[in-house]
């Protein structure tokens, strides 16, 4: 695949598959955009060794105003966001009958209500 000139947005690039995919379009000749709260400095090193724009951005995807300002920065710099992959998610290893219902309410925000890191008429940000 041939993604010159284009623009991916990946969520959750700190490590796995998001991590992965960021990788992936960087090799594939994309600009990468990568966003986690979680230290991204390992991804943007691989990233960057392609040769491309790549920019990374500290994100909480349950946090609707961080999201919108991310899109903003990103768009600032690169002008537009051609691909989305909204990978952002966690699974925290516990029984979850013994969860309260801060850290429920945080897993369905993260994993459910993540927000849509664009600002399409699809989307709804």
């Amino acid at each position: 695949m041939n993604f010159t000139g284009k623009t991916a947005f990946v969520t959750g690039a700190a490590r796995g598959i998001g991590q992965a995919t960021a990788v992936g379009f960087a090799k594939n000749g994309a600009n990468v955009i990568i966003a986690d709260i979680s230290d991204m400095t390992e991804t943007y090193e691989e990233v960057k060794k392609f040769g491309h724009g790549v920019m990374q951005v500290t994100l909480d995807v349950s946090n609707e105003s961080d999201a919108r300002k991310a899109v903003a920065d990103a768009e600032a710099q690169f002008g537009k966001i051609d691909i989305l992959v909204n990978n952002a998610g966690i699974f925290p290893l516990a029984d979850f009958t013994k969860q309260t219902s801060d850290e429920w309410k945080r897993i369905i925000d993260i994993n459910i209500l993540g927000r849509c890191i664009c600002h399409k008429p699809y989307c709804r940000l």
